[in-house]
C-alpha cells in the first residue's frame, strides 16, 4: 500500500477545528509581539534592582623613601608666672626702688687688729690716769651695773626705752660703774677642750680658743670653736680701752661663709647691723658677746668684795642682730678641776629672760685675774656644750 492510499484512508478533520487552531496560533504570535514591545501589563511587580555602586577615584602620593628626621625632644613648659592685676592711675607705673643703705664691708677676723705684742704701746693720756673721786661720784649711776646699799649687786626695776629695748635702771649705792684700765687683763691666749650633747647624741673632738690683746688704748679679741680642721663659728671684737673699761666699736660673727657685723656708734648712741635688722639704742657700758667675758672679769677684779653671792649684774650685750640686756646672777665659790689645774672660781649664771634665750654659766678664776676657766651654754634647741681650760699663755 502506498502513501497516497494511507493518506486517503485517514478521516478528515472538521474545518472549524482547523480555524480554531489558526486563531490560537495567531493569538499567541500577537501576545508574543506585545510582550516584546512592552505593551502588556506586568503580571507581578518586578523586584527592585540594586542601587548602582559609584566608584571614586583618588590620587595617592607616594612618600619619598628617605628616612624622616628624628623628632625634636619635648620642651618643658615654663611654670606660669602669676600676673599682678594692673591698677589704674599713677600706681600702675613702677617706681624705682629706694637706694639700699650702705653696709659695712665684711672683715677678716685676723685683719681687724693684730694680736699680742704687735699692738703699739698706748700713748700717755689723762684718761689712763686714775679718775678723781669727784669723777667717780658723778659716774656712779649706771645702766649696766645695779648696785645696792649693802655692797652687793642687786637688780633694779626694768624699764623700756624708746626703741622697745628692755633696760635695767640703776639703783642706789656707792659701787663704781667704771673700770680702770689697770684692772683689764693684759694680753692672753686661752685654749679649751670642748664637750657637748644634743639630746641623746654626744659631741666630742671639738676645741676652742680665746685670744685677747690690748695695749691700754685699743684691744682686739677673738673666740673660735673648731672641730678637726674646720672652724664652725668665730667671733671677733675690736674697740678701745676707755674710762669705763672696754668700749667695743665692732663685733663680727662668722659662721661658715655667712658674716654678720654689728657697728657701735657711740656718738650717735646706737648700734647698727649689716643684716638689715633695725638699729637699737646703745646704752652706757654696752658690750658684745665676746668682750663681756673680759669686762665681767675686770669689774669683779676692781672690787671683789662688792660682788657677793646672790647679787646680779646687768649689761646690754650686742649680738649679730640684736642688743639685749643680759642679767647675771652671782653664785657662790666653787672649785673647778681642768687640764690646766685646779682653780677656785666665782660662778656667774646668765638668767634667760625669754624662752629662746640660752643659759650661760661662767666660772671665773681669781688666780688668773677672773678669766673664765670653764664655760657652759644650754640652748633652747637642746644643744648644750662646755669649754674646759686646757692651757693659758
Amino acid at each position: 500500500m502506498n502513501a497516497r492510499s494511507l493518506h486517503l484512508s485517514r478521516p478528515l478533520r472538521p474545518a472549524w477545528r482547523t480555524g480554531m487552531g489558526l486563531l490560537l496560533l495567531t493569538a499567541c504570535v500577537l501576545i508574543a509581539h506585545l510582550a516584546l514591545l512592552g505593551l502588556l501589563p506586568p503580571v507581578s511587580s518586578p523586584k527592585p534592582l540594586p542601587a548602582p555602586r559609584h566608584f571614586k577615584m583618588r590620587a595617592i602620593k607616594i612618600a619619598s623613601l628617605t628616612s624622616p628626621a628624628p623628632p625634636s625632644p619635648p620642651h618643658r613648659a615654663a611654670a606660669p608666672v602669676p600676673m599682678r592685676p594692673a591698677t589704674p592711675g599713677p600706681h600702675h607705673r613702677r617706681t624705682p626702688p629706694p637706694p639700699e643703705p650702705q653696709r659695712p664691708q665684711p672683715i677678716s677676723p685676723q685683719a681687724a687688729l693684730p694680736y699680742d705684742d704687735a699692738l703699739p704701746a698706748a700713748p700717755t693720756s689723762p684718761s689712763s690716769s686714775p679718775p678723781s673721786s669727784s669723777s667717780e661720784a658723778a659716774a656712779a649711776p649706771s645702766s649696766n651695773n645695779v648696785t645696792g646699799a649693802s655692797g652687793g649687786v642687786t637688780s633694779g626695776r626694768a624699764a623700756t626705752d624708746a626703741t622697745g629695748l628692755n633696760a635695767v635702771q640703776a639703783g642706789t649705792g656707792d659701787a663704781p660703774s667704771t673700770v680702770e684700765p689697770k684692772h683689764i687683763h693684759s694680753t692672753v691666749h686661752l685654749h679649751f677642750d670642748m664637750t657637748g650633747q644634743r639630746g641623746a647624741q654626744p659631741l666630742a673632738g671639738a676645741y676652742g680658743e680665746i685670744r685677747w690683746s690690748q695695749n691700754g688704748d685699743r684691744y682686739n679679741a677673738e673666740m673660735a670653736l673648731r672641730f678637726l680642721f674646720k672652724t664652725f663659728i668665730r667671733w671677733t671684737s675690736v674697740g678701745r680701752i676707755g674710762a669705763s673699761g672696754i668700749e667695743p666699736t665692732r663685733f663680727v660673727q662668722a659662721r661658715g661663709s655667712k658674716i654678720e657685723i654689728a657697728e657701735f656708734a657711740a656718738d650717735a648712741g646706737q648700734v647698727s647691723f649689716s643684716n638689715n635688722h633695725p638699729a637699737v639704742t646703745l646704752l652706757a657700758g654696752a658690750q658684745d658677746r665676746l668682750s663681756i667675758l673680759m669686762q665681767l672679769g675686770a669689774l669683779i677684779a676692781a672690787d671683789p668684795a662688792r660682788y657677793r653671792s646672790g647679787g646680779r649684774i646687768s649689761i646690754q650685750t650686742v649680738g649679730p642682730s640684736d642688743a639685749d640686756v643680759w642679767i647675771f646672777e652671782i653664785g657662790g665659790a666653787q672649785t673647778v678641776q681642768t687640764l690646766a689645774g685646779t682653780f677656785e672660781t666665782l660662778r656667774l649664771i646668765r638668767v634667760p629672760r625669754f624662752e629662746s634665750d640660752a643659759r650661760l654659766t661662767l666660772w671665773l678664776a681669781p688666780k688668773l685675774g677672773y678669766l673664765p676657766v670653764q664655760m657652759r651654754q644650754d640652748q633652747s634647741d637642746g644643744l648644750s656644750f662646755e669649754l674646759h681650760l686646757r692651757s693659758a699663755s
